[in-house]
Parts: structure tokens; sequence; C-alpha cells
């Protein structure tokens, strides 16, 4: 069994850099994830395809989570997607 199976986890800054290698390694353990990013969608799409090749469901969402709607809405996307 691996770290996070059957874990949904939620990543910050999600499409590059250190949000990008965690999100990665977390499909990588078991979990399906979501991303949140501000800027290049470019990006957040390569890492969603990068973690669904990986066998596990994936999203990202645009915004800034320091907006507390944008954070709801994030959380509640993950709900949807995920069912937790």
């Amino acid at each position: 069994m691996k770290l996070l199976e059957g874990k949904a986890v939620l990543v910050t800054g999600g499409s590059t850099g250190i949000g990008r290698a965690v999100a990665i390694e977390a499909a990588r353990q078991g979990a399906d994830v979501g991303l949140n990013f501000l800027g290049s969608i470019d990006e957040a799409q390569s890492c969603v395809a990068e973690i669904e090749a990986l066998g596990r469901r994936a999203f990202q969402a645009e915004g800034d989570v320091a907006d507390p709607e944008t954070a709801g809405a994030f959380v509640a996307r993950a709900v949807d997607a995920f069912g937790k």
C-alpha cells in the first residue's frame, strides 16, 4: 500500500516548483490531487496531465486562495471531483 492511497490532496502553488513536485509525489504515493495556481495555465495543465499519467485523478483551479471565496471554491471543487 502506498503512503497516500485513497487520499485527496490539495496543493496551492501546485503548477511549478516545490508545489508541483509535492503534487506529483502525492500522486505517486496514491493520492488524487487538486492544484491551485496563479499564472501559467499551461504549467498547471502539464502538471495535471503528469498526475493523470500516473493513474490518479487531478484538476487545476486558478485563483488566489488568500481570498476566502476562492479558497472555499477550491475545496468545494475537490469535494465534487473526489467525493471528499
